[in-house]
């Protein structure tokens, strides 16, 4: 937008220039310029209006627009009327209305460059804000995402620990059965040898 406002500005000067250059020479090499500037300015000034989104800036547009009709009449009567053999005339003319009306435009494109730098400032300070707070806010859940993921770990090795707790216990109750069970054959075996050696005396006196 500020770059579009100082073409605005440049074209219609140069416009103005291009003008008054052939109203003062009677030169027409001045015209294709003047003509392109013209334009240009015609073109800038409606850009403006089209991407101008803040109503007190329209407002500012909406002011203008006048004058800037008025100021490329004021040079298009010059030009047309322009006479070779008056110039005095349509030379003042030319001169001394445009330089009221461009003073007046170059004061409200002034102002209009300033509201532009104001409101360019606010869209920063906001934009800059925004930033801060979405960064703030990726902090946070990356925060909070690590806070989850560190809880989710946790619980997956309470989770194994648990399971290995009751692996080993259930491994231990295994081998304390199996050791039981091996007690109990001893038993077994050592009452047998105990029958077989109470018979095997028997025997042995019975001989």
């Amino acid at each position: 937008m500020l770059a579009l406002t100082d073409s605005f500005r440049s074209a219609l000067k140069d416009a103005q220039l291009g003008a008054q250059g052939y109203i003062l020479t009677s030169e027409d090499r001045y015209l294709p310029p003047y003509l392109q500037a013209r334009a240009d300015a015609q073109h800038s000034f409606a850009e403006l209006r089209r991407m101008s989104q803040s109503p007190s800036l329209q407002l500012q547009l909406d002011a203008m627009a006048p004058l800037v009709d008025a100021e490329l009449d004021e040079l298009a009567t010059g030009v047309a009327t322009h006479s070779v053999n008056a110039p005095g005339a349509t030379t003042n003319f030319a001169t001394n209305e445009s330089r009221r009306v461009m003073g007046t435009l170059n004061s409200r494109i002034s102002a209009f460059a300033q509201q532009q730098n104001l409101a360019q400032n606010d869209i920063e300070s906001a934009l800059a804000l925004s930033m801060r707070r979405m960064f703030a806010a990726i902090v946070a859940l990356g925060i909070l995402a690590t806070l989850f993921t560190l809880s989710f770990v946790r619980s997956i090795y309470r989770d194994a620990r648990h399971r290995l707790k009751q692996a080993v216990h259930h491994e231990t109750q295994e081998l304390l059965s199996a050791q039981e069970r091996n007690n109990l054959q001893l038993m077994e075996v050592n009452a047998s040898l105990r029958v077989s050696e109470e018979r095997l005396a028997v025997t042995l006196q019975s001989i």
